[in-house]
């Protein structure tokens, strides 16, 4: 059973691809969880695991949703 210390989502409500760089803050997790839905039929998607010490470079493909969970 995985634990999860924090969570974030990240949502790309316009046509076009965002490029993102997230500061973490206030958090001790350095893996993150992923997973994405989608306008383009993706429903749930694990995208792999994600390392970080305190910025997450992110591409959010358009009407997207996006959850990280950190472990």
């Amino acid at each position: 059973m995985a634990l999860f210390s924090d969570a974030f989502v990240v949502i790309n409500g316009g046509g076009s691809p965002a490029e993102l760089r997230v500061r973490l803050l206030g958090t001790r997790a350095q893996t993150w969880n992923v997973t994405r839905t989608s306008d383009a039929g993706e429903k749930g998607v694990h995208l792999g695991i994600m390392s970080s010490d305190e910025v997450i470079s992110y591409e959010a493909p358009p009407f997207s949703g996006t959850t990280f969970l950190g472990m």
